[in-house]
């Protein structure tokens, strides 16, 4: 078990939430966490492996590509596979702000958001509180601001999905069913007779991304089940899938997960 730990210095800080603690866990077959009534929440991105969540007396499964939230004052349990365990990122707080945003956004009683990648954006968080040219009030401040694009960014992806525009649900539509093919950005901005400025404002709008990363992001999702469930070579499935060269999508992958498409395949294969 190994974690990169970032511990923010809250002692001189008058606020009603705080972000306290943040990092990355790699987690080994041992890892478990009890905390009867939390005094804080977390929130936690999965990359790798897969693990079990016990909330209000159900299980919930997370894996790779999953985010879960547990929110403060309440009985924190989970663990991870020890044939497979978690590798994470996550940031945890103090005080209300967690559980009111939860309630704002209508989370409910939901505990793991499915295939709903908010890596970057915790990444972000702990950036913060790496950076020693920030005050601890600013570390706050920015963290803070960066919880609740977290939240919102979970809410649009995973919960309002039925809300989204016409032209964003038709634009969906059109990239998930031609995930392997090379759509342009001209292509789309035809597709709903706009411009391209418009496509790009409407993805940043209401998904957070611009339509080349959303694009990118299905690809890359879509590569992972081909690493895991066939035994087709990384080149092929760099052909297949449309990139440019297998160094691209090498580099693609590896950014996104933190692991080579080779070592994912290694690592998905050894643990089946």
């Amino acid at each position: 078990m190994y974690e990169d730990l970032y511990a923010c210095d809250t002692t001189s800080l008058n606020l009603p939430s705080k972000v306290s603690l943040c990092g990355t866990s790699y987690c080994d077959s041992t890892y478990k966490i009890v905390r009867p009534k939390s005094e804080f929440g977390t929130m936690e991105y999965i990359i790798s492996g897969t693990g079990v969540i016990y909330h209000n007396g159900k299980k919930h499964i997370a894996s790779a590509g999953d985010t879960y939230f547990l929110p403060p004052n309440v009985d924190q349990y989970y663990y991870s596979d020890p044939q497979n365990p978690w590798v994470k990122v996550f940031f945890n707080m103090t005080g209300n702000l967690m559980y009111q945003l939860a309630n704002e956004y209508s989370f409910g009683n939901t505990v793991v958001f499915k295939n709903c990648d908010t890596r970057e954006l915790i990444s972000e968080i702990i950036s913060i509180a790496q950076n020693r040219n920030y005050t601890p009030y600013e570390i706050q401040e920015k963290s803070l601001m960066q919880v609740q694009k977290i939240f919102m960014h979970i809410y649009h992806n995973t919960i309002n999905t039925d809300t989204l525009p016409e032209e964003l649900r038709i634009l969906k539509d059109y990239i998930d069913s031609n995930i392997t093919g090379n759509i342009t950005l001209e292509m789309m901005a035809a597709k709903i007779f706009r411009s391209k400025n418009y496509v790009i404002r409407l993805f940043k709008s209401h998904l957070y991304v611009t339509p080349y990363e959303y694009f990118l992001d299905r690809k890359m999702e879509l590569s992972k089940q081909l690493l895991t469930t066939t035994a087709m070579p990384v080149k092929q499935i760099s052909n297949y899938l449309g990139f440019d060269s297998p160094r691209y999508f090498s580099q693609s992958f590896t950014k996104k997960y933190g692991v080579s498409p080779a070592a994912w395949r290694k690592t998905t294969s050894a643990n089946k």
